[in-house]
């Protein structure tokens, strides 16, 4: 699941394409993808072209953008309504790239309550339609995705926590998704970035309109959300 910016025609266009071929590609043959739009622009037609049969939701919008909370309910509400008893969600951002067996060698270890990621991450630049040499991302710097059994996301306690604590814009959103393995017993997180790492593709942020005020603002917003998370639950603050 995932939510994607505007198609203008830009760079970031190709970096969003780029994402959507590299699922397409997994040799998995039971994906399906659910996304969560909040009035982008020219966004279901592209990638109709990768995803025929891509599912999508419109988004409930107020004093934010976008809200990845939302994104992720989306996709266990999709789940949920479909009856389906055994899955996995993989929330992702739309500027990663995936290796093909990614989603097969990941899921072999979504067993019980589990969550797998692929970090750090290598981070690159386009330029003139060509990748950068790159540079390994830091844990400060963030997840780009986690794959959740279904064990997991189905647990009383992490789902209440999920609806209650909202995440709104840019930032801290996948720390609190890993701190909520604290709220339950027996949650692994496994780490499979030495059998199948992942590409995160670095956006022009003046492309896609979100200038460090945009993204400062909002981080700040949601480190409140996530300190009072932490607090209220009594968790320890070390997710930087």
């Amino acid at each position: 699941c995932t939510t994607m910016r505007d198609f203008k025609g830009t760079d970031n266009d190709l970096i969003q394409i780029k994402f959507l071929e590299s699922l397409q590609s997994q040799t998995t043959q039971s994906l399906e993808l659910v996304m969560t739009l909040f009035g982008e622009k020219n966004v279901k037609k592209n990638v109709k072209v990768v995803f025929p049969n891509a599912v999508f939701y419109e988004g409930i919008l107020g004093d934010y953008r976008y809200s990845l909370t939302q994104v992720l309910n989306n996709a266990i509400d999709y789940a949920e309504t479909q009856g389906y008893s055994d899955y996995a969600i993989l929330w992702t951002t739309c500027d990663v790239l995936y290796e093909s067996e990614f989603i097969e060698k990941s899921i072999n270890y979504l067993k019980d309550k589990a969550i797998v990621t692929s970090h750090p991450h290598k981070i690159v630049v386009l330029n003139d339609g060509a990748y950068d040499e790159g540079r390994l991302s830091s844990l400060s710097s963030g997840f780009d995705m986690l794959f959740f059994s279904s064990e997991f996301l189905q647990d009383k306690k992490i789902r209440q926590a999920h609806n209650k604590y909202v995440f709104k814009d840019w930032g801290v959103y996948e720390h609190f998704l890993i701190s909520l393995t604290e709220l339950s017993d027996h949650v692994e997180m496994i780490n499979i970035y030495e059998e199948s790492s992942i590409v995160k593709v670095e956006n022009d942020r003046v492309l896609t309109n979100e200038p460090s005020e945009f993204l400062i603002n909002s981080h700040k917003r949601n480190l409140i959300v996530f300190k009072e998370y932490l607090n209220n639950n009594h968790l320890s603050g070390n997710y930087f």
